[in-house]
């Protein structure tokens, strides 16, 4: 407990102490808990004490836990995963129909992916992707680059760009939160549509093969940043 000294006319009331229980309260309010040790507790599963005395690293999922409202829960900060592809690639039957309502995954294989262990069913997950070199071989196509989530058949969200000339060089890029509600293994990617019929799309390189390699890195960012109480 801090040291409190009582002086008599340096408070608002009128008289010192107002009652017993402002005395109290104000006594109560100077006191603080000292600072207890933790231990620390390693196994695959862990059943001991759950009142904030003890740490439990599971050597399982190698995470460090603590027990928090009924559960033993991991901390959040650092759940990130981060995927990149240098990959050239040419895509080709990938038109994407219905862009405004539906907007339907093209093909079946993501350009880059990641998967992350989401660790609570409250958590935000913060998405980031970019392709920094795309092509198309048809003049005023629409490029549209989509992010996929291994449990939902739709994209979540998507991004556009329009190709002045066959085989402009351009970038697309997005950003997205969610909230997916469960917790375990999420893949989330990126995949490439095209608004055209026919087109040839090019991923860090041009669509006729004039240009093999662009530099550029295929990225997605995918970070478990928020939890509610």
């Amino acid at each position: 407990m801090s040291a409190i000294t009582l002086t008599p006319g340096t408070l608002s009331d009128v008289k010192y102490p107002a009652s017993a229980q402002t005395l109290l309260e104000r006594f109560a309010n100077a006191m603080y808990a000292p600072t207890a040790a933790r231990t620390l507790f390693a196994g695959a599963s862990m059943t001991g004490a759950q009142d904030g005395t003890t740490l439990f690293f599971d050597t399982a999922k190698k995470t460090l836990n603590t027990y928090d409202n009924s559960a033993w829960r991991a901390p959040l900060e650092g759940n990130t995963k981060i995927g990149t592809s240098t990959t050239a690639q040419v895509l080709t039957g990938v038109q994407v129909s219905n862009i405004g309502s539906q907007m339907p995954l093209p093909g079946s294989t993501n350009l880059v992916a990641v998967t992350l262990n989401v660790r609570s069913t409250q958590s935000r997950i913060l998405l980031r992707g970019s392709i920094p070199v795309a092509t198309s071989s048809v003049a005023n196509d629409t490029l549209v680059a989509m992010l996929s989530k291994s449990t939902q058949a739709g994209a979540l969200t998507a991004a556009y760009q329009r190709v002045p000339a066959a085989n402009a060089l351009v970038s697309l890029a997005f950003e997205f939160l969610d909230t997916p509600g469960t917790t375990g293994n999420i893949t989330y990617g990126i995949r490439l549509g095209s608004t055209s019929s026919g087109a040839t799309l090019g991923v860090n390189r041009t669509a006729d093969g004039s240009i093999s390699t662009v530099f550029g890195h295929l990225t997605i960012t995918a970070q478990e940043i928020h939890q509610l109480a």
